[in-house]
Parts: structure tokens; C-alpha cells; sequence
């Protein structure tokens, strides 16, 4: 019966030179592979925060009431969709601005004629009352005047928040 050999060595270093394991050609694969995995993923990961960066960048604007701010929504992704988004909601907001305003304006205007026509009543009350009324109607002269000024300004900044370049300051 053969007796078994046992083969003891004994090295200075984990790899021995070489002769047990060699882990440089391994470190360098991985540093390739690292190397290669980055070089493919740059585009991608640039394409993804140019995107995002632009997003921010127009819902910031919409936040300080620029409706007019468009977003690439030609990607694919969930990306495209919130661009898709992003613009639809500036369109909706911007719509319902200008419609407050107009509808501000609108109502400003209409409240002109009844001030109009109760100015005139004061006037006519003034003519046929006595010295004890015209004290009262000068107050209520007075207030209709204050609201009349009220309108005016109100019919004034709708004007300008629809057509800032049309009014006079």
C-alpha cells in the first residue's frame, strides 16, 4: 500500500508570485469591466439629470407664475410623461389666470354702472333735501366716491396684469 505524500510550502506573500493564485489579471478585469459599465451608463445617467434639471428649472418658473414654460416631452420613459404633464398643467394654469383676471375685470366693469347710477341718485337727493340731509348725503357721497376709486383701481390692475404694456402707471 502506498504511503500518501503531504506537500507542505510556505510563501512570504498571499499569492506567492504568482504560484498559488495570481489576483492581478482578476483586479484588472474588474477595473475594465467598472471602467466599461461607466462609459455605457454616462449617456444614459446625463440624458437622465439634463432631463430632470430642466423639469426644476420650469416648475420653478411656474411657481413664480411663468406659464409659458415648455419641457421636452419627447423621451419614452416616465420622464416624457411628467414633461407631458409638467406642460399640461402650465397650459391649465395658465388658462385659469388670465380667466380670473379677465373675469376680475369683467366684474370691476359691471360694478361701475350701478356706482354710476347711485352717484347720480346722491346728486338728485342732494337738489330736494333739507340742510339736516345734506350731511348724511355728503357721507354717503363720500363712500360712493371711495368705492367708485376702489373699482377704478380694480378695472386699472386687471388692465394691466391682461396687457402690462398698454396701461399707464
Amino acid at each position: 500500500e502506498p504511503k500518501p505524500i503531504i506537500f507542505l510550502a510556505r510563501a512570504n506573500t498571499f499569492s506567492a508570485g504568482g504560484f498559488f493564485f495570481n489576483y492581478r489579471p482578476w483586479i484588472l478585469a474588474c477595473v475594465g469591466i467598472v471602467a466599461l459599465c461607466g462609459l455605457l451608463w454616462l449617456p444614459f445617467l446625463t440624458g437622465i439629470t439634463r432631463t430632470i434639471t430642466q423639469m426644476t428649472r420650469a416648475t420653478r418658473q411656474i411657481a413664480d407664475g411663468q406659464f409659458d414654460v415648455r419641457v421636452d416631452e419627447t423621451r419614452t420613459d416616465e420622464l416624457g410623461q411628467l414633461g407631458a404633464a409638467i406642460n399640461r398643467m402650465s397650459t391649465r394654469l395658465s388658462g385659469f389666470v388670465s380667466g380670473q383676471k379677465r373675469s376680475l375685470g369683467d366684474i370691476a366693469h359691471e360694478l361701475c354702472s350701478p356706482l354710476a347710477r347711485l352717484q347720480m341718485a346722491v346728486g338728485i337727493l342732494e337738489q330736494n333735501s333739507t340742510t339736516d340731509q345734506k350731511e348724511w348725503l355728503d357721507d354717503v357721497r363720500e363712500e360712493v366716491q371711495h368705492m367708485s376709486n376702489l373699482v377704478n383701481e380694480l378695472l386699472t390692475i386687471s388692465k394691466a396684469s391682461l396687457k402690462p404694456g398698454n396701461v399707464k402707471r
